[in-house]
């Protein structure tokens, strides 16, 4: 694996090739002409990296803009933003752009390896539980057919988010929620350049949408939000609270289930709230009456 390196206004530039070399990647320096090869965008300071990316058209896949120790406040996140929808990841520390770059790699050469990439990158099955959830409520919404498979890709992009910060053992601060919340963002662009299908780039793109229209990226409120992206938010908010969380344990049902009621017309859509909670209502009578060793008469 390659990776090319470019410094901007650095007088002395760091070398890492020590460090990348135990991880058995291989450092050009300058920029790069091929779409399969990572792109390292080295800069003192965020805005700097900015102002010289304005002129330039990288085509890679896996693009990454590094600052050392640039850890992310207000004045720095707009132009983290900005540089995230011209397809550009931002890190400060250097454990985490290695990171990113393997997992990007990864996805690049293996895309369809996608339960075990995720499975990785979260440390849990979320996006596969979360996708099983989808196809039994889509079942129910009459979606048979539908491939909830690409539901698997809705956080990809979290691939493009520290995990100091993804797997912090506490709160985030509002500016790092904004950050991380770019990772739809990230998810888009890596889904549109492996050219993969439309659904998959839905899914990551408008899966954090609101039903009232206080969601992000785009504010999507209602039916402008696809029946299927809908149907995921609610089962990803659902698989996320029972589950254990670094800054949290998992939460009672009966817990969970208040909290999808109170947002139903606020985050989801009530009418797939009402049919999700009956489905799993029916599931626990049933593990109930099982468990009791008590039988249906077919």
């Amino acid at each position: 694996m390659q990776v090319n390196w470019l410094s901007v206004n650095i007088s002395k530039t760091k070398n890492h090739n020590a460090l990348f070399l135990s991880a058995g990647i291989k450092v050009v320096y300058g920029e790069s002409q091929d779409i399969f090869t990572s792109q390292v965008i080295e800069s003192k300071n965020v805005k700097d990296a900015y102002n010289y990316l304005q002129t330039k058209n990288i085509q890679s896949i896996a693009k990454a803009v590094f600052c050392e120790g640039c850890e992310i406040n207000s004045s720095c996140l707009p132009f983290i933003e900005a540089l995230a929808y011209k397809g550009y990841a931002y890190f400060w520390r250097f454990d985490d752009l290695l990171w990113f770059l393997k997992f990007a790699m990864r996805l690049i050469y293996n895309p369809n390896d996608i339960i075990d990439l995720m499975h990785t990158v979260e440390r849990g099955n979320h996006s596969a539980n979360v996708a099983q959830l989808c196809s039994y409520l889509g079942e129910a919404c009459g979606l048979t057919d539908f491939p909830w498979e690409d539901a698997l890709y809705h956080d990809i992009g979290k691939i493009a988010i520290p995990q100091s910060l993804l797997f912090a053992p506490r709160y985030l601060t509002e500016v790092e929620k904004r950050f991380v919340r770019l990772h739809v963002i990230h998810g888009r662009n890596l889904i549109k350049t492996l050219n993969f299908n439309g659904i998959k780039e839905l899914f990551a793109l408008y899966h954090h949408e609101k039903y009232n229209g206080e969601g992000y990226v785009k504010g999507l409120k209602g039916s402008d939000i696809p029946k299927f992206v809908r149907i995921l938010t609610l089962c990803d908010v659902y698989e996320a609270l029972f589950s254990n969380r670094p800054y949290r344990s998992a939460l009672d049902e009966d817990i969970i289930f208040s909290f999808l009621q109170s947002k139903s017309g606020e985050w989801f859509d009530p009418e797939l709230v009402t049919i999700f909670l009956d489905i799993l209502q029916e599931n626990n009578d049933s593990k109930k009456t099982q468990k009791r060793g008590i039988k249906y008469e077919s």
